[in-house]
């Protein structure tokens, strides 16, 4: 995640933890677990400050306009990420703050607007699982029992076959146009190569091995 995007989110989760009225504290604990599981973020303390300061801004102005906010923080990442990027961004904020009924949520609607993301992208269970609306539904029914490991996994089957759709379809246009793959490979070795060189230089550096580029070795 870029830091736009990664600023972006606490924001967005600050504020939505606001008007949801979501604990400060426990939204802190998933927050870091958060970006530990999905990120790799090991040193969380910095982005953690950064959604308390977004916070307790947010709790200080009585006359805050949610619907503004949100449309400040899409409009500054609209163009800059992928319309994926957006939907995910979207849902992960709606998750945290666990907001029932999300999808009928103004302020998730309004974020899905500003976003020109449609309604499909973020519909997985009303398109292949209706008796659930959310995934709270399905974990309070999984969790009491009745609910087996084959169901949830036709369901995942189902979500990521919908993901991966568009990808084999661009895979199916690419097959015509197998000069275009050429320039593709040639376009991504290059790049590999330019950044496998930085890489290697800065190890021989590092290792004090940069014999062709650093005088002080060749001095007795």
């Amino acid at each position: 995640m870029t830091d736009i995007i990664l600023s972006s989110f606490i924001s967005l989760f600050a504020l939505f933890g606001k008007v949801e009225q979501v604990d400060e504290e426990r939204a802190k604990k998933m927050l870091a677990n958060y970006l530990r599981r999905h990120y790799g973020i090991r040193n969380t303390d910095l982005y953690l400050d950064l959604y308390s300061d977004m916070r307790l801004a947010y709790e200080m102005t009585d006359d805050l306009d949610s619907k503004k906010t949100v449309g400040l923080i899409c409009s500054s990442l609209h163009g800059k990420i992928q319309a994926r990027e957006e939907a995910l961004l979207l849902l992960r904020v709606m998750e945290f703050c666990e907001c029932n009924e999300s999808t009928d949520n103004t302020m998730f609607l309004t974020m899905a607007s500003l976003f020109h993301i449609p309604k499909e992208q973020y519909q997985d269970f009303a398109d292949f699982w209706p008796e659930y609306q959310n995934l709270d539904e399905l974990k309070e029914h999984y969790q009491r029992g009745g609910l087996g490991d084959m169901k949830c996994k036709k369901f995942l089957n189902e979500v990521l076959n919908k993901f991966l759709e568009p990808m084999r379809q661009r895979r199916a246009e690419l097959e015509t146009d197998i000069a275009e793959i050429q320039n593709i490979l040639k376009r991504g070795t290059e790049q590999a190569r330019e950044v496998g060189a930085q890489t290697m230089d800065e190890v021989r550096r590092a290792m004090r091995i940069d014999y062709f580029n650093d005088a002080e070795m060749w001095k007795l």
